[in-house]
């Protein structure tokens, strides 16, 4: 990725002729530009792939659903199923479809 912006040049110089500048957006931590001045040695090379794939497969923040959450989210998903058949045989068909059935983006759960 080479970077054409001016002022992110400007930002993120660093020693050997590349640099790598790292943007955090929300949760998650993307990298902005990779840029290299002239040849630079192989070994400053390997040192910033090292450093991007590192950054790349260990992300700075994991997510942050908490058990209470995630169980409410389980009984939400439970809860939204139509009714069994053998019910609206034993209602003698009064009950016939599940009135709070949601829809996930018609009706939000409100978090």
């Amino acid at each position: 990725m080479v970077c054409a912006s001016r002022s992110c040049e400007e930002k993120s110089k660093g020693r050997d002729g590349f640099s790598i500048e790292s943007v955090v957006f929300g949760r998650d931590e993307t990298f902005r530009c990779l840029w290299i001045e002239g040849v630079p040695d192989l070994e400053s090379v390997e040192q910033a792939l090292v450093l991007l794939s590192k950054l790349i497969a260990f992300p700075s923040q994991s997510s942050h659903k908490t058990f209470r959450i995630k169980r409410f989210l389980a009984k939400k998903q439970k809860q939204n199923r139509p009714i069994p058949q053998w019910i609206r045989m034993k209602t003698g068909n009064k009950i016939r479809y599940n009135s709070k059935r949601r829809h996930w983006r018609r009706t939000k759960l409100g978090l």
